[in-house]
């Protein structure tokens, strides 16, 4: 039945007992490990974590001060350009964020 060489003492990790047998089999299987003297520990799989979904926000690297701060800016189109509030918040992600995602994230300019 068991090829694996299980002796008298060993302990068998399973994830789940359909790893071993399914429907009537899986008795014939414990009854033969438990004569065999074999311990059965059902260790599981930890649970996976949910995957986010969709393509990440580059602005979601802001912290909610900055992007007060930003959305100022932005609303604020007499005293800051485009292109000064684009290198500000360049300078605080690291990448150029596209006109795009700054109407997205904070609507147009007024």
């Amino acid at each position: 039945m068991f090829k694996a060489g299980l002796r008298d003492g060993d302990t068998l990790l399973i994830v789940s007992w359909s790893n071993l047998a399914r429907g009537g089999e899986l008795p014939a299987f414990k009854s033969a490990l438990q004569e065999r003297g074999v311990a059965v520990e059902v260790v599981g799989l930890p649970e996976a974590q949910a995957r986010p979904r969709g393509r990440p926000n580059g602005l979601s690297d802001l912290d909610a001060e900055t992007d007060q701060v930003v959305k100022a800016m932005w609303k604020d189109p007499v005293h800051y350009t485009r292109a000064a509030v684009v290198e500000f918040v360049a300078g605080k992600i690291g990448t150029e964020p596209t006109r795009n995602q700054m109407h997205y994230r904070y609507g147009a300019r007024t």
